[in-house]
């Protein structure tokens, strides 16, 4: 979709976190434990070894000619080594930016890692969501979804009125996304297709009235609203047979950004000038992530706009520099320690004023 976009929500690693995600070093942690665990090739061709999950990934990369299967070795151990002591796996990966097999190692990893929270392994029981329940109509009606941002979101949206307000105001809002996972797709679609009995054909008409843009690629693209492309997968998909040949070149560290996702930042620099809101929901305001939204075109009119976001965890100090950061670009501002889903409960009617 190319309209216009009123409310603009900006989806960092925070708001992930409810479904049970990861962030920044626990994920550069579960890196370590996923590599450490594989074979080297080298050692177990000769035994008739049938490589399974990240490891029949790996061997793509020596079987494509990209790279010898000793670099793919040297770049798992230094990642490996590397990951007890680097606050994000994007951070490594821009400290070795001209190693080019680090790179496809280090997003092989990333990949493999977000399927495994997509679908719900590792995760602890009890209050965490898990997006899977959302395919099958019976587990869809279990599922409890007030506590999550996205689902407080829904009960905003549906609000709006009939069917037909309900997809006028999903074409009113758009995703500014910096995580790889799937999660608004695979909720949008399904409880699309539920909540009002549609068919597929039907749930994905009125799910891409959305503009959701990935800034740093995914894992994979959304097999429901995509299928028959080849980079196409399911949420959480469990078959590394069934997963995109070209997984890893789906997905773009933020060193990597800075010159190959021109199109992309600049549809998202258009929808950001273009809102009347936005709404960042844990993201951490870093200084990279930031140029890519904002240039220095200022809005070209004069119409009140205004920002809300989280800092949760964040000290004030470093709060209060956000604020004033928003506020010189014309934004009546409130940051707010707050969380995703307590975020949008508390000023969620506003954001669509």
């Amino acid at each position: 979709m190319t309209s216009a976009r009123e409310t603009v929500f900006i989806v960092g690693a925070g708001a992930s976190a409810e479904f049970g995600f990861p962030v920044g070093s626990g994920l550069a942690e579960n890196i370590k434990k996923t590599l450490q665990g594989t074979v080297q090739y080298t050692k177990v061709e000769a035994y008739g070894y049938r490589y399974t999950g990240i490891e029949h990934w790996l061997k793509r990369l020596s079987d494509s000619k990209k790279f010898e299967v000793w670099e793919v070795e040297r770049a798992v151990n230094l990642i490996v080594t590397g990951m007890p002591y680097t606050p994000s796996i994007d951070v490594f990966v821009n400290n070795h930016n001209e190693d080019r097999a680090v790179a496809a190692v280090a997003k092989i990893a990333i990949a493999y890692e977000i399927l495994r929270n997509e679908r719900g392994e590792g995760l602890s029981t009890g209050s965490v969501m898990r997006l899977t329940s959302l395919v099958d109509r019976k587990e869809f009606a279990q599922t409890q979804v007030r506590n999550t941002w996205l689902g407080q979101l829904w009960q905003l949206i549906v609000s709006a009125g009939k069917k037909r307000d309900v997809e006028a105001l999903l074409g009113r809002i758009g995703f500014v996304v910096f995580n790889y996972d799937r999660s608004i797709e695979q909720f949008f679609y399904y409880t699309l297709m539920h909540y009002f009995n549609l068919q597929p054909d039907e749930a994905r008409r009125m799910f891409r009235q959305l503009d959701i843009i990935h800034m740093y690629g995914q894992a994979g693209r959304f097999k429901p609203i995509e299928d028959g492309l080849a980079e196409c997968c399911d949420y959480g998909e469990p078959n590394p047979e069934k997963l995109p040949s070209r997984v890893d070149e789906q997905l773009v560290t933020f060193s990597e950004a800075r010159s190959e996702e021109i199109n992309t930042q600049a549809r998202a620099t258009e929808m950001i000038r273009q809102a009347k809101v936005l709404t960042f929901l844990g993201f951490q305001f870093y200084e990279q992530n930031m140029a890519l939204l904002f240039d220095d075109t200022l809005p070209k009119d004069d119409r009140a706009r205004r920002a809300y976001g989280t800092c949760f965890g964040m000290a004030e100090p470093l709060a209060s520099v956000v604020r004033y950061d928003l506020m010189e670009k014309k934004y009546i501002t409130s940051i707010e320690p707050i969380t995703a889903h307590e975020l949008i409960r508390s000023y969620g009617q506003a954001m669509f004023r």
